[in-house]
């Protein structure tokens, strides 16, 4: 097998990413920041334009659709949406503001069972997005070797390294690339190693 790629790319800011007043996404249809979302998401894409990508998986909410749609017409190449890649369905808590419903968040990623209301568990948000993700890796890696930008969310992101490294997620665990940046996996005989998270 020869070595393959896949790129995965946190959607470019909405809004609702402001620092001063940040707040809750989920599953909200906010669209990209039309002041700052396009020069990031171009940004982004121009990165990889060396890569020879031949399509863009995304996912089917609207801030990675528009971050995708920017990437399809700079590379020239088709976009695939799915709902696997969603983020974490928080239900209620979606729009809130996100330092007040952290301890909130918190509780129900150590309690994974538990759904926020209106919401899904994050266990079941965990199986959804780390099956998406294993399963983008097979396809990466299996002729005829695709290769593939993946536009998803902060959460999914946060899923990458427990699913390549076979262990349960960290529910502390916060750390994520920022909107518009790039995370590498190399996919090689010997496992799948992660660059930029």
């Amino acid at each position: 097998m020869p070595q393959a790629f896949l790129y995965l790319l946190r959607h470019a800011p909405t809004a609702l990413n402001e620092k001063s007043d940040e707040r809750a996404r989920g599953w909200s249809p906010a669209p990209i920041d039309p002041k700052r979302g396009p020069r990031i998401a171009e940004a982004a894409f121009q990165e990889l334009a060396s890569r020879r990508i031949q399509l863009i998986v995304t996912s089917d909410i609207q801030r990675a659709l528009d971050t995708a749609r920017i990437g399809a017409r700079k590379l020239g190449v088709p976009v695939y949406p799915t709902e696997l890649l969603r983020p974490w369905n928080i239900g209620e808590l979606e729009g809130q503001p996100s330092a007040a419903v952290a301890p909130v968040l918190l509780f129900h990623r150590e309690n994974p069972e538990d759904a926020p209301s209106g919401g899904e568990s994050f266990a079941a948000f965990c199986a959804r997005a780390m099956h998406a993700i294993r399963d983008l890796v097979l396809t990466a890696a299996a002729p005829p070797y695709p290769r593939m930008a993946v536009v998803t969310h902060k959460s999914v992101l946060l899923l990458v390294r427990p699913t390549i490294e076979g262990v349960p997620p960290d529910p502390k665990d916060r750390e994520a690339p920022d909107p518009g940046r790039i995370v590498t996996l190399k996919i090689a005989p010997d496992g799948v190693t992660a660059h930029g998270l």
